[in-house]
């Protein structure tokens, strides 16, 4: 089964498994150990067990062999005590640098603000400077109000036995004004014990799942429960560890504004602060564009049930639930869009040239694909102009090889998107931003694993479409381009609706009223 035919089975069996894996969840959850589990996190890059369901029958249907479960156990354990030695040294290699944490005075008892978010070696050392692209003008706002806070900072995003980097990368944020705490400053000898015990529970109680009874999924869950086993990192259980321990920072009230995407460690960092019993206030932060198919982003009730759901639930635009349980849903804002509310080109330069724009991901698979096609498809098409803007995780490797006569271009995805009426990417939230600029997008699915389609089934086939082969990408692209000859005020309107229903300008009025500050 193979292109859009398989994209609407996985589209439709979602719904099934989520109520499936709620049931699990339900069963599972009064215990962190199990939190950890990347079949039950419902995330698609940890488990392939949507794809196993959808496609049925094979090795999904027979009970993994105990040799097979043997094996798995075996490099687990083998994993995760190198995962263990490597933290040991990331904690020696912290002690060696300058960042520690220092409350504001007289803030040990006073109330605070802890902000979860990526800390990336690969971003803040080229830098040189602490680089978060997902909360904006945040950190002015509460410096202004003299509002204390803290970033919680796990540091990640480079080699393990990069050391050095490390340490540089450490220091850098040691010199930076804003506050920072580590793990390895909350974490006591008695959480590295917990750590190691959980090392040696896990497995076992994995396969305690095996004989649980769930539902007519059974089959495919419990392969896939052995065939995820050994790719669990102890790492993750951190998380928990440290969440109990976030009253060290303070004795008041905490607010915690977590960048949100309903991953493990966000569950387990949940679950450590309310089964500690701190006094705080968790706010999901999830001021980006979701996938249908990443079912993650939309939590289930039953996460909630043992505390690994916030407080409040922020979206980028408009939410489309106000409650679940105890969860509050409310429109949050957009920083990383916030370009789009001071773009012009709806408006002034909706007519552009018919050059070809390719947007790549992060993906270098999926940005293979759409290369092949837009290159099948210029050879079909002599003298079509095409420009092509890599991902900025690929500007330096460069990855990639594709025709000489295309231009590469760097500039950001505002200005292209205003020189082009066509836009071609294998999924990512730029489609939709290139819409809302007044594009019309072309997503080029994936056979292997999950299409990322941002886009609304509004405005298909009007303003985008999903395409998953050559002949699928000519006739898009030249009805596409049909739409645009003939309603381009339609396209106009589709850009106007598109930005209001999934964006919300960030302005300082509306942080301060989100997280009352």
């Amino acid at each position: 089964m193979k292109g859009e035919k398989l994209y609407d089975r996985l589209v439709q069996f979602s719904e099934r498994l989520d109520q499936y894996l709620a049931r699990v969840i339900a069963a599972s959850y009064k215990d962190p150990d199990l939190v950890c589990n990347p079949v039950t996190s419902r995330v698609p890059d940890a488990t392939s067990l949507l794809f196993r369901v959808v496609q049925g029958g094979g090795e999904a249907d027979q009970a993994p062999s105990r040799m097979r479960q043997f094996a798995k156990v075996l490099t687990f354990f083998v994993k995760n005590t190198g995962y263990f030695i490597v933290m040991l040294v990331h904690a020696l290699v912290f002690r060696l640098s300058h960042l520690r944490f220092s409350p504001a005075p007289g803030n040990r008892t006073g109330d605070l603000i802890v902000i979860s978010t990526f800390t990336m070696i690969d971003r803040i050392y080229p830098a040189g400077r602490f680089v978060d692209g997902y909360f904006g003008d945040l950190y002015e706002i509460l410096a202004s109000r003299k509002h204390p806070h803290v970033v919680l900072c796990f540091l990640f995003g480079d080699r393990p036995w990069r050391l050095i980097r490390r340490l540089k990368t450490y220091n850098i944020l040691a010199k930076d004004p804003r506050r920072f705490v580590t793990e390895f400053e909350l974490l006591t000898p008695w959480d590295w014990l917990e750590l190691l015990g959980f090392i040696f529970r896990y497995p076992f109680k994995v396969l305690g799942l095996l004989h649980r009874q769930f539902g007519d999924y059974d089959p495919a869950f419990r392969h896939e429960l052995v065939a995820t086993l050994d790719l669990v990192q102890c790492q993750n259980y951190l998380r928990y560890l440290v969440g109990r321990r976030l009253n060290r920072l303070t004795s008041g009230k905490i607010k915690v504004l977590s960048w949100y995407e309903n991953q493990v460690t966000d569950k387990l960092l949940f679950m450590g602060i309310r089964d500690a019993g701190i006094n705080a206030l968790i706010y999901g932060c999830q001021f980006f564009i979701k996938c249908p198919l990443y079912a993650n982003l939309n939590p289930l009730a039953a996460e909630g049930e043992y505390g690994a759901l916030p407080d409040v639930i922020l979206t980028s635009g408009r939410p489309e639930r106000h409650e679940q349980g105890q969860v509050v849903f409310k429109q949050g804002i957009s920083p990383r869009y916030n370009y789009l509310f001071t773009a012009t080109q709806i408006e002034e330069k909706v007519r552009r040239t018919d050059r070809l724009l390719v947007l790549l991901t992060y993906d270098i698979e999926e940005s293979r694909k759409v290369i092949d096609l837009v290159a099948q498809y210029q050879a079909c098409n002599p003298g079509k102009a095409v420009s092509i803007k890599l991902h900025p995780n690929h500007m330096l490797g460069r990855p990639f090889s594709y025709p000489d006569d295309w231009q590469t271009v760097e500039e950001s995805v505002a200005e292209l998107c205003g020189q082009v009426e066509l836009v071609v990417t294998s999924g990512s939230s730029a489609a939709l931003e290139a819409a809302v600029l007044g594009c019309s997008v072309v997503i080029v699915g994936n056979d292997n694993k999950l299409t990322i389609n941002v886009m609304p089934e509004l405005g298909r086939r009007q303003v985008w479409d999903l395409v998953f082969d050559l002949a699928g990408l000519e006739k898009a692209l030249d009805a596409l381009s049909l739409q645009r000859r003939d309603h381009l005020e339609d396209i106009k309107a589709f850009a106007r609706r598109y930005l209001e229903m999934f964006f919300t300008e960030a302005t300082e009025e509306r942080y301060v009223r989100l997280f009352d500050l």
